[in-house]
């Protein structure tokens, strides 16, 4: 995918995530107040995306991992999370440098097919967010990275149809 066709999809991803964002009704019904372990709903889904609400409990999180050959948006609707993301500048090669940022209610982190992290939550009490994915998500490769190392995929997952992998 090109440069200006990868934007306008981020844009698109953004949007919808960010309307759907300020929808509750939408998302709402579907938490799962008492769950205890990371879960999620979906949202909406047609043949080239797909939208999810997650919920991540007090110390819920996902190891570092990418989303095959899909773009992505996340929109925090409730509480904080923190994503660990690897330097786009610095890729699997250079020592896949890794950083951290917070995410608190109202961030928005659209990212490309190259993007690789992990999230998890922190905070003291349940965080929600909506995941987009264009095309539908349907491989996530995970990755070790040790002190000093650089990042190895470990696993690679995929899904059927209506899974989430996230």
């Amino acid at each position: 995918m090109d440069a200006i066709n990868l934007a306008r999809v981020e844009a698109w991803l953004s949007s919808t995530a960010r309307r759907l964002a300020a929808t509750p009704g939408i998302w709402r019904p579907r938490i799962q107040w008492d769950a205890g372990e990371r879960w999620y709903a979906l949202l909406a889904a047609d043949e080239d995306s797909e939208a999810w609400l997650l919920g991540w409990p007090v110390g819920g999180g996902i190891e570092l991992h990418d989303h095959g050959g899909s773009s992505g948006a996340i929109c925090v609707v409730e509480g904080i999370l923190t994503e660990t993301f690897v330097d786009a500048g610095d890729g699997l090669t250079a020592g896949g440098s890794l950083r951290r940022r917070r995410l608190p209610t109202g961030t928005l982190v659209p990212f490309g097919p190259g993007h690789i992290h992990d999230v998890v939550n922190n905070s003291s009490r349940l965080a929600l967010s909506i995941h987009l994915y264009s095309p539908r998500l349907r491989s996530m490769t995970f990755y070790d990275h040790g002190p000093g190392s650089v990042l190895s995929a470990v696993r690679t997952e995929h899904s059927e149809p209506g899974a989430l992998l996230v």
